[in-house]
């Protein structure tokens, strides 16, 4: 199994546009028919990606694609939000949009995660955490069907709270 993880700052303009594609549309793929899931609005996540949002005036953010044998097998998000460091006196980045089919893509996209975090001397990554923070943080353990799906709004399959736990993400609160 041959695991390749891309950063989207590190690709040309045509290999970009591919990259913005599939990071969109994976999530898709993975919970498809899945009636508690609803994705993101593209063009929402095409700003973030792009790097048009308004975060991107004072923040600074890595997208992260696993892919095996070329096929999207995962993605990731990883936030430096200077502002939030300075209020927290903190040295820690966030991720978000962190969505894989097994624990080997996942494995492969927090090493990256970790990695572009300690490359900015940061020492803490701390997540989920929904872009913008208005929006929630966190993990869904619980009440997976229990609730009426809203945009925006954080869900995973029971699957992944085994994963982050194996991953040495610990419960924050």
């Amino acid at each position: 199994m041959n695991i390749d993880v891309i950063a989207l700052g590190s690709l040309g303009r045509k290999e970009s546009a591919r990259f913005i594609r599939e990071f969109i549309e994976f999530p898709k793929r993975l919970y498809a028919g899945d009636p508690h899931w609803l994705p993101w609005f593209d063009a929402d996540l095409r700003l973030i990606l792009e790097k048009r949002h308004p975060f991107f005036l004072t923040g600074s953010a890595e997208f992260f694609l696993a892919r095996e044998d070329g096929a999207p097998i995962g993605r990731i998000m990883v936030l430096d939000i200077p502002a939030y460091r300075r209020e927290h006196g903190s040295d820690q980045a966030f991720f978000y949009f962190f969505d894989f089919l097994a624990e080997d893509a996942a494995q492969s996209l927090a090493a990256a995660a970790e990695a572009w975090t300690a490359s900015r001397g940061l020492t803490v990554l701390e997540g989920p955490f929904l872009f913008g923070g208005t929006s929630g943080t966190g993990l869904l353990v619980e009440g997976f069907d229990s609730s009426p799906p809203m945009t925006m709004m954080l869900y995973n399959r029971p699957f992944v709270v085994d994963i982050y736990t194996a991953l040495g993400f610990i419960r924050g609160y």
